[in-house]
């Protein structure tokens, strides 16, 4: 009965790894690829063939800066995960973003048996973001940055000139009649 359960288990996580709608990337301690879902390749373009026995691109360093990754490998040899987002390319040559968790399984003895990476593309999440920053901070009929985008804008520089010492300056135009044209 325990043997029956184990494999009706086990054909149900091989279902639920084929069919899930988020890319899954098996790969060994070092990061480099065992296996890949068919998610993953529907997402990146790059098909398992392609990919096994490399090392899993958002483990190498490229995209992002040095402290990037030496954040990400200290998380994950530390505590066995690492979640967060990062920009990749489609083999198309296509940029988009990631939203990424990363999970380690153990063997008994304490040691790394393989880690799960799970990709979901939040391409489209993070167009929307940006549209609404931009209509939150540009006026709709010039484009131009709004009072909002100054405010922000001078915080920070205040806060930066505070922070380094350094002084700063804010030169204020008062143009008479400019409400009309501006109307």
């Amino acid at each position: 009965t325990e043997r029956k359960n184990a494999e009706a288990s086990a054909q149900l996580a091989g279902i639920a790894y084929e069919n899930s709608s988020e890319a899954i990337a098996v790969t060994d301690a070092a990061g480099v690829i065992m296996d890949v879902n068919p998610a993953y390749a529907r997402i990146t373009g790059r098909w398992p063939d392609e990919v096994v026995g490399e090392m899993l691109p958002l483990l190498r360093p490229g995209r992002h800066n040095r402290d990037f990754y030496d954040a990400m490998w200290h998380a994950i040899n530390t505590t066995g995960r690492w979640e967060g987002e990062y920009w990749s390319r489609r083999k198309s040559g296509e940029d988009y973003a990631e939203r990424v968790v990363i999970d380690t399984a153990w063997n008994h003895d304490g040691s790394v048996n393989c880690r799960v990476a799970m990709v979901s593309d939040i391409t489209e999440k993070k167009q929307a973001e940006r549209q609404i920053w931009w209509q939150a901070h540009h006026d709709p009929l010039t484009a131009l940055p709004n009072r909002q985008y100054f405010n922000d804008r001078i915080a920070r520089s205040v806060g930066e000139s505070e922070r380094t010492g350094l002084p700063l300056a804010l030169l204020f135009l008062d143009l008479d009649g400019f409400k009309g044209i501006n109307d």
